[in-house]
């Protein structure tokens, strides 16, 4: 295999994984949360259910957009001879040998150049580009409210679990008698000006699937999160996630700080026309478009 084909493997991968992902997430919300809670809880399943649901819709969505393709360039044509929206010059990239105007790339593992190339999402198996960066965005935002909804889910079902406590269940799990003695009274009910450390303590003896469960959606949220506050703040710049990295990797501080000026000043146009340019590209389906 060569470099290439493993990361095609591994995307597509990743991409086959995504909808399996979502439904073992909620089953795991109802055997971790939903079915160890003393009381049901109807309206947390379902909000659990929809989340998961839009998530994987807003996927369906960001995956069949396309980001964007350069046009091929025609026979008996020069590439010198063709000019974009704009009225500069097009070359012809040496992979594909399509037109590829300013700010496109080509990616090798879609195999095409994509105009406004921001990155290659293993979790759709496509670029990211001019044409689905909305959809993108739309996904991470879903997916941030489902992570905070099942961190929510996950202190509310292990609060209300410690709460419920009764001394018969206090007996059956092995607890040290000063943390016994610190998170409940003589008739087994939990103190409620119990210590932060007691109770992330007792919480992890007596519940560790619940705080498991809390672990990763944190995690998760952090992640998905970290990935929406960043893509939204180049998308209000109206840089890319390439041409930041690529000038982030010169050797200077100076040179760096020089080259995300200048991508600011050709590209930044203000909040509005910027996120306009990014909901436009969308809305022609990731064609070409003047501004």
């Amino acid at each position: 295999w060569t470099e290439r084909d493993a990361a095609m493997r591994v995307s597509a991968l990743c991409a086959l994984s995504f909808v399996p992902g979502m439904v073992s997430v909620h089953i795991a919300h109802l055997v971790v949360i939903s079915f160890r809670s003393p009381a049901p809880q109807p309206r947390v399943d379902a909000c659990s259910m929809l989340l998961s649901a839009a998530t994987c819709f807003v996927w369906w969505i960001a995956r069949s957009t396309s980001p964007g393709v350069a046009r091929e360039l025609p026979r008996a044509h020069d590439a010198s001879s063709q000019l974009d929206a704009g009225g500069q010059c097009l070359g012809a990239c040496k992979h594909c040998g399509r037109l590829r105007p300013q700010r496109a790339k080509h990616c090798h593992e879609c195999g095409f150049c994509v105009l406004r190339f921001d990155h290659h999402c293993i979790w759709l198996d496509r670029c990211i580009g001019q044409g689905n960066l909305a959809p993108f965005f739309v996904l991470l935002l879903v997916g941030t409210a489902t992570a905070a909804f099942h961190v929510a889910s996950a202190c509310t079902g292990i609060s209300t679990r410690l709460w419920h406590f009764n001394a018969i269940l206090v007996q059956t799990v092995p607890l040290p008698p000063f943390l016994l003695a610190s998170a409940f009274n003589a008739e087994g009910k939990a103190h409620r000006d119990i210590d932060v450390l007691s109770l992330a303590s007792f919480s992890m003896m007596a519940h560790p699937d619940a705080m498991a469960w809390l672990g990763f959606a944190m995690m998760m949220l952090c992640i998905v999160g970290g990935l929406l506050l960043w893509t939204g703040y180049l998308a209000s710049i109206n840089i890319t996630w390439y041409e930041w990295r690529k000038a982030r990797s010169l050797p200077g501080p100076d040179q760096r700080a020089a080259a995300v000026s200048g991508l600011r000043q050709a590209y930044d146009h203000g909040l509005v026309k910027n996120l306009g340019e990014v909901v436009g590209g969308w809305w022609s389906g990731g064609k070409p478009h003047s501004s």
